[in-house]
């Protein structure tokens, strides 16, 4: 008898929660499309796909007015191709908005899929490869689909230059094999008589580079860029009717939370007193020097020491400080006001 309970619980289980048997097919057809994303697209059936869709058909979307949004910002001009994606940017990433509106608002998984394979070559490959993978994580019709690991995508991101100019050099060789040694900025520091030259960015501050091997950690790295894929801080519930993922903006501040306890950690492990909590009355004084390049080959900037911040975007800066202190004095009159006064 227990045995015929199980298998009735099992098998109830199984019903509630069917596999769709397009699965697969879907996880091959949408990793299809992260591949090689800065050049064009060269399968023929993605292609086809891409240019027989109507994007100015609204009846393949469920949000008429969040499409012409974007159907408006694509007659002005998105951002051209090869150029670098920058999440930071308000005009970026509000494009990038607006491009995951389309993908999310498909009216279904066949009209989702034909417009990401429109979109595949007429926009941004960085705004594309984002907009793409939150809206993977985010429609219910696909959220069963794994992601690509990012240093896949963009290994230029996650690899040391020198590592990447290596494998090429190998590969126009024609070797079908070959060791590639790809090392952390601080371990030129270790290692002086490498014959490689010390980063004077970091200066006096080098001493921080010590803990390059976690703060360059590929994997680490990859798992911060997903959480702000499946977390982002632009994503308004009730814009996109979406009640399955309460509580975002918490679950990523305890995120960062943990981040930062295991940081100083390592710090702690390497002699190293704890962070310095940020002001914004400070210079940053370490510099870095990530030694890393973009998709289209620019170097990544690196940050002299030294560096007022305040400099970047003063206005900006001052909203922070407003924000800021309203937290503080909210938090010390122990009440919070809505914007209706409640």
């Amino acid at each position: 008898m227990k045995v015929t309970a199980l298998l009735l619980c099992a098998l109830g289980l199984t019903c509630a929660n069917p596999v769709d048997p397009k699965l697969g097919e879907k996880q091959q057809n949408l990793l299809q499309l992260f591949v090689n994303a800065p050049q064009p697209n060269y399968n023929q059936q993605q292609q086809q796909l891409g240019n027989s869709f109507d994007l100015y058909n609204v009846n393949n979307f469920n949000n008429d007015y969040a499409v012409k949004q974007f159907q408006y910002a694509y007659k002005q001009g998105l951002l051209p191709r090869g150029q670098v994606f920058n999440y930071n940017n308000p005009n970026h990433l509000q494009q990038a908005i607006q491009l995951f509106d389309v993908f999310y608002f498909a009216k279904d998984y066949d009209t989702f899929y034909q417009v990401a394979c429109w979109a595949r070559d007429r926009v941004n490959e960085g705004q594309f490869v984002y907009a793409l993978s939150v809206a993977i994580v985010k429609r219910h019709d696909t959220q069963a689909i794994a992601l690509p690991p990012q240093s896949e995508v963009y290994p230029q991101l996650y690899i040391n230059s020198r590592a990447i100019q290596q494998a090429q050099y190998y590969k126009q060789q024609g070797k079908k094999s070959a060791i590639v040694i790809s090392n952390t900025t601080g371990f030129y520091y270790g290692n002086p008589g490498s014959g490689q030259s010390v980063d004077s960015h970091n200066g006096p501050h080098q001493f921080d580079s010590r803990i390059s091997y976690f703060s360059e950690d590929k994997n680490l790295n990859q798992l911060f860029a997903f959480q702000q894929i499946n977390y982002p801080n632009w994503f308004n519930e009730l814009k996109y009717g979406y009640k399955w993922q309460k509580r975002n903006g918490e679950r990523f501040y305890y995120y960062l939370q943990q981040l930062l306890a295991r940081y100083n950690l390592e710090r702690h492990a390497n002699g190293l007193t704890p962070a310095k909590p940020f002001q914004f009355n400070e210079n940053i004084q370490p510099g870095y020097n990530p030694q890393l390049s973009y998709y289209n080959g620019q170097a990544v900037p690196a940050r002299p020491g030294n560096v007022d911040i305040n400099n970047a975007n003063f206005l900006f800066f001052q909203q922070l400080q407003t924000l800021d202190r309203r937290i503080a004095d909210a938090i010390d009159s122990r009440q919070v006001k809505n914007v209706n006064g409640t």
